[in-house]
């Protein structure tokens, strides 16, 4: 009897305490973050902006063609906070399936109000009013994983991007560079990229030449152009 209760103590405590992982940054050729995707409990992946907002949720859907890992409706609970709930995450989401998110309230800090505060357990934090301007909106902590961008002193091929994620680096080319790929990806980590230059054959200017589109960096996946 013991035996039976210590493995569905276990059970629950293992449903309560799921650790929420970043499970996916999708880049677009410019350089600049589309999305950042969690993944919760139940394999449901919640994606959200760079400042903040969901986006939208699903089912992963691992369809060896699915490249670019579109999402199949969730069919679970989904709540929302109500009308007179604060005025800050009013009609927001609440609840996908098992899964708590909250928001910030003007209360805890004006500037934040509104953006995504948790999910689960992942605390979410965000640089301030007193930060660069350029980045001052954007997300600073997602639970114990950083994030930096490049500032309003840095070459403007990259200012404002990504520049760290973690312990993964990114570069981008310079605003010197060729007008075909300047301000393009140009690493992620150990992942290298090169485009083909304006001179290059008509219609390729641009276009990837080399690099992997879909890398995984320190457990997360990173998608660049899709």
């Amino acid at each position: 009897m013991k035996k039976v209760l210590c493995i569905v103590s276990a059970v629950l405590i293992c449903s309560i305490s799921f650790t929420q992982v970043i499970r996916k940054v999708s880049i677009n050729y410019s350089g600049s973050v589309q999305n950042i995707s969690v993944l919760v409990d139940q394999n449901v992946i919640i994606n959200f902006t760079t400042d903040g907002k969901i986006m939208d949720w699903g089912i992963e859907n691992n369809s060896v063609y699915n490249y670019q890992e579109k999402l199949d409706r969730y069919m679970g609970r989904v709540d929302y906070y109500a009308a007179n709930d604060n005025p800050a995450y009013s009609g927001k989401v609440k609840y996908i399936g098992r899964t708590l998110i909250t928001y910030y309230t003007s209360s805890e800090n004006e500037f934040w109000q509104g953006k995504l505060k948790s999910i689960g357990m992942m605390l979410f934090n965000y640089y301030d009013v007193y930060d660069d301007e350029i980045f001052r909106n954007n997300i600073k902590n997602a639970g114990a994983i950083s994030f930096s961008w490049f500032g309003s002193i840095d070459n403007e091929g990259y200012r404002g991007k990504l520049k760290t994620l973690g312990t993964t680096a990114f570069t981008y080319f310079a605003s010197y560079d060729d007008k075909a790929f300047k301000g393009k990806i140009k690493s992620i980590g150990s992942n290298t990229f090169t485009y083909y230059a304006s001179f290059d054959k008509p219609g390729y200017g641009g276009a990837m030449k080399t690099g992997n589109r879909s890398s995984f960096m320190n457990g997360i996946r990173y998608l660049v152009g899709y």
